[in-house]
């Protein structure tokens, strides 16, 4: 701007005087100096390198004052430019340094010039001074705003950050957090609440809560659908009109509650039944022993023994479940033939239906299994009498025993009525049976699989259900493989 004003100054009328060719050539390198720092961010070396722009623009100064005579108007133009400029890039105080540098630039070459101007060294010795206190409230002034948005900018970080941390401390809690208007609509939501809500989060945000709430701030339960189940509780904020609403999966609840309710009613029915009838036969033989012929008081008595050992089977299917449900199973692991317990196994329920041929298939060279052989017999027993009971055409029951990477298997292939959709997922769970919605069709109270899940994984091992191609279930068995082998025969 300096070697602007230079060059204007040379062509106004009264400037014949000057000596135009020097300051023409001062005023281009000035437009010259003015490009480069324009291009060149000298502010990106050192906070202090555009003050060399300013010792240029003092030395053009004193240069032209010295032979140009240029106006003390325009003298005092430059002061500013450059005073202005000074105190809004540069801390406090650099005017009052630069100030005796700018009165040197300014007043010795007009008192070395050969024709002094006296009325121009008093005029701009005062503008300096002015432009001085201007640049250093300047200075002060932008210091105080750089201070004040550098203290407003280190809030509103902090804040962003306290934000942050609060919206991840939300979203990782696995319940579902809205918080609401006073008018029902949703302000903001954690991502929890979209997936226990199904919805993405623009489509829950500006809407009323797609859930029954309660204002009373007392837990309401809805169903949504595929047997899904949330509970929902309102508080409201302290000092707003805004309130949160937690959303809570209670599916797994909701399910166990009714798994065990339908538990106490069949296992009810399970227990009373052959307890009628043991009471009954045990009447009828204690009221007419004597009327009775000797054939009829042997069949009372084994149809009361064979209540009686249904009995037993369900009672201790009941304090097995019980003792795996709490973790009281304890196994000491041990390698044993799994191919030959399945052998034995097989053999006890060779005749237990005639409806069904049960086979056993042993692959060769089966390693042993590393686990707790005792538990072989209620595991694989269970799996058989399912196998039957869920056949109840007959059929062929197939035991097969072979070796995986790191386990041996032993697996129970049926033709029966195969696993219902969808309950491969939960079929070893307490009181759930796979085949039927009606527990009374087949029976029992729901427990054997997961008797047997607990006892395989007690065991370091693995139990999965599939249906079989062609109709049927298969149920497989995984425990770890121990190092020797159990048989060389297949």
């Amino acid at each position: 701007m300096a070697g602007i004003v230079t060059f204007v100054n040379n062509y106004l009328p009264d400037s014949g005087h000057l000596d135009v060719a020097l300051l023409n050539a001062a005023s281009f390198l000035a437009v010259a100096v003015g490009l480069v720092a324009w291009f060149l961010p000298w502010y990106r070396w050192s906070a202090r390198a555009p003050l060399l722009l300013v010792l240029f623009a003092f030395a053009l100064i004193g240069t032209a004052d010295r032979y140009g005579g240029v106006s003390s108007f325009s003298y005092a133009v430059y002061f500013v430019v450059v005073f202005v400029w000074v105190g809004l890039s540069q801390p406090p105080f650099t005017s009052m340094v630069l100030a005796p540098v700018a009165v040197a630039a300014y007043v010795w070459p007009l008192l070395t010039a050969p024709v002094p101007a006296p009325h121009g060294v008093a005029s701009v010795t005062v503008a300096i001074p002015v432009c001085v206190l201007v640049g250093e409230a300047l200075s002060r002034s932008v210091r105080r705003q750089l201070e004040t948005q550098r203290q407003l900018q280190q809030r509103v970080a902090l804040l962003e950050q306290q934000r942050n941390r609060e919206q991840a401390i939300i979203d990782a809690v696995a319940d579902g957090r809205l918080v609401v208007d006073d008018t029902g609509r949703v302000l903001s939501c954690n991502g929890a609440a979209t997936k226990l809500l199904r919805m993405p989060a623009d489509a829950l945000v500006g809407r009323p809560v797609p859930v029954p709430v309660a204002n009373s701030g007392l837990p309401v339960e809805h169903e949504l659908g595929d047997r899904r189940w949330l509970e929902s509780i309102s508080a409201t904020l302290p000092g707003t009109s805004e309130s949160v609403v937690a959303l809570h999966d209670i599916s797994r609840q909701k399910a166990l509650k009714e798994a065990q309710d339908l538990f106490l009613a069949t296992s009810s029915h399970e227990l009373r039944t052959p307890l009628t009838v043991v009471k009954g036969y045990l009447a009828t033989l204690q009221r007419r022993w004597d009327v009775l012929t000797e054939e009829q008081r042997l069949e009372a008595i084994d149809t009361a023994s064979e209540r009686t050992d249904a009995l037993v089977v369900l009672v201790n299917h009941l304090l097995l479940a019980a003792r795996a449900g709490v973790g009281r199973h304890t196994v000491t692991a041990r390698p044993f033939d799994l191919a030959a317990a399945a052998r034995r196994i097989v053999g006890d329920f060779a005749t237990m239906s005639a409806r069904h041929r049960i086979d056993v298939v042993v692959d060769r060279g089966v390693p042993a299994a590393l686990g707790e052989s005792a538990t072989i017999e209620p595991i694989l027993g269970q799996l058989l009498e399912n196998a039957v009971k869920y056949s109840p055409a007959g059929g062929s029951i197939v035991v097969s025993v072979r070796a995986e990477v790191g386990s041996v298997c032993v697996e129970v292939a049926d033709e029966g009525v195969g696993l219902a959709a969808g309950s491969a997922a939960h079929l070893f769970a307490p009181f759930v049976q796979g085949a039927s919605e009606d527990r009374r069709e087949y029976g029992g109270v729901g427990l054997g699989l997961h008797i047997v899940r607990q006892l395989v994984e007690g065991q370091g091992g693995t139990v999965r259900a599939a249906n079989r191609p062609g109709g049927g279930a298969v149920f497989t068995v995984a425990l770890p493989a121990a190092d020797r082998p159990a048989h060389p025969e297949g």
